[in-house]
């Protein structure tokens, strides 16, 4: 009579392992199905807010359909709050005047006197409490009944490139001018030629304010004309003009993360020093206003981060902690930034002691030459240096009277300083 075979404590792990990979995967695709099943029904819900939205729009009078605090100016709130079943869904309103090319453009041939044909709608609803629910937006336009008027507005269109002269897409524009009425406060993207067009504003005088921004970009504004700090801004408030288009142009680009480092002849952290660091860029003339001049302090470390980076731009870095002198920097000073790049600027500093001079040596094309000796003389008097090198003296080296270093033959024979070879068999010396 052949044995029984049992199963052993191995084969019943195995198998409650095979049961719970099945049970698992069981699982997930159950919730799957049920994340996909509410998704869809949360879509759904939100395209009937979206239609049901718009065909309150489509109903009422063409002069009413706008935005409030917005142009064109009309009785709808630019975010309100559409409850479908069980869903709350947020619905945010963008209303534009578009011209048509088909009668002519303003300022074109032929010229159309009055732009604002139609009213471009677009509707965006969001579902904060939703889980996995993407945004949905339904887009339509809205025409009036009769024909056109003539048109006592103009248009501001506001243009955003690159460094390069790029245009540059999904740029936030901020528009505001609180002399009309009512007062405009919008909000709007450049589309992909990097543009914002906006038809059919009231007329306004040096009014409409200008804010340009994107995230990891500089930023970009338009000032008023005569304030004490800018008496004469190089980017004034826009000017709408009857039956005019005004264009405005402005670049923004990429922030370049920069770092400030400073540091001895021996390239020892120097902490908790002061610089004034200013670029070139202006935003006002007669006289010169800086875009960008502030001062900063390095930390404990010898380190200064600046907040977002700096925007391209060539920046001067001077020291102006007393008892300091500025003994060199890499890159040279002044330094230009470019971009979307990383820039670490190390500072050499040096304890001040009667008069100093920074010299610094460049070939034709503006590079930095090492090496270069720099001689100053004064009569008989005369002092030589090299440009890119560090000197360390001492009146007194007999004795022994001098510290080991690194890199130091500790042994050296009093009077004299004989650099170390390391593990390598190069010289290190350390100073």
């Amino acid at each position: 009579m052949r044995g029984r075979r049992g199963a052993t404590l191995i084969d019943l792990m195995i198998a409650l392992g095979i049961m719970a990979m099945l049970f698992s995967g069981i699982y997930m695709v159950f919730f799957s199905v049920v994340d996909a099943t509410l998704n869809v029904e949360a879509r759904t819900a939100a395209a009937e807010a979206l239609r049901a939205s718009l065909e309150t729009i489509r109903n009422m009078p063409y002069e009413k359909v706008g935005v409030v605090g917005a142009y064109p100016p009309g009785d709808i709130p630019a975010v309100r709050s559409v409850t479908i079943g069980d869903y709350e869904f947020s619905i945010r309103t963008v209303i534009r005047n578009i011209d048509d090319p088909f009668d002519g453009t303003l300022g074109g041939s032929p010229n159309d006197t009055a732009p604002a044909d139609y009213k471009l709608v677009e509707l965006t609803a969001e579902c904060p409490k939703c889980q996995k629910f993407n945004s949905l937006t339904l887009t339509a336009s809205v025409s009036p009944k009769g024909l056109e008027a003539s048109s006592q507005s103009g248009s501001l269109f506001v243009n955003v490139f690159d460094a390069s002269g790029n245009p540059i897409s999904g740029a936030t524009v901020n528009v505001v001018n609180a002399s009309t009425v009512p007062t405009i406060s919008l909000f709007d993207t450049t589309n992909n030629a990097g543009q914002l067009q906006l038809v059919g504003i009231p007329t306004s005088t040096q009014r409409y304010q200008i804010f340009i921004s994107k995230p990891g970009y500089s930023s970009a504004r338009t000032y008023m004309p005569g304030l004490p700090e800018n008496l004469n801004p190089l980017m004034p408030h826009a000017t709408v003009a009857l039956n005019q288009v005004t264009n405005v142009s402005f670049s923004i680009d990429r922030m370049s993360t920069t770092t400030l480092h400073t540091m001895d002849s021996f390239c020892v952290p120097v902490g908790g020093t002061r610089f004034s660091v200013s670029g070139v860029k202006l935003i006002g003339a007669s006289p010169d206003v800086l875009k960008y001049s502030t001062s900063v302090i390095t930390d404990s470390d010898g380190s200064y981060s600046f907040p977002g980076g700096l925007e391209w731009d060539t920046y001067s870095f001077a020291l102006s902690s007393a008892g300091y002198y500025l003994a060199g920097t890499t890159p040279i000073i002044p330094v230009t930034i470019n971009p979307a790049t990383t820039v670490e600027i190390n500072a050499n500093i040096v304890p001040a002691s009667g008069n100093a001079l920074l010299v610094t040596v460049r070939d034709a094309a503006g590079k930095p030459i090492n090496g270069a000796k720099v001689t100053l003389s004064q009569g008989a008097a005369e002092l030589s240096g090299y440009a890119g090198e560090a000197q360390k003296t001492d009146t007194n080296w007999s004795g022994g009277a001098y510290a080991a270093a690194e890199g130091i033959d500790a042994d050296s024979l009093p009077g004299s300083v004989i650099i170390a070879r390391n593990a390598s068999g190069t010289f290190n010396p350390g100073i």
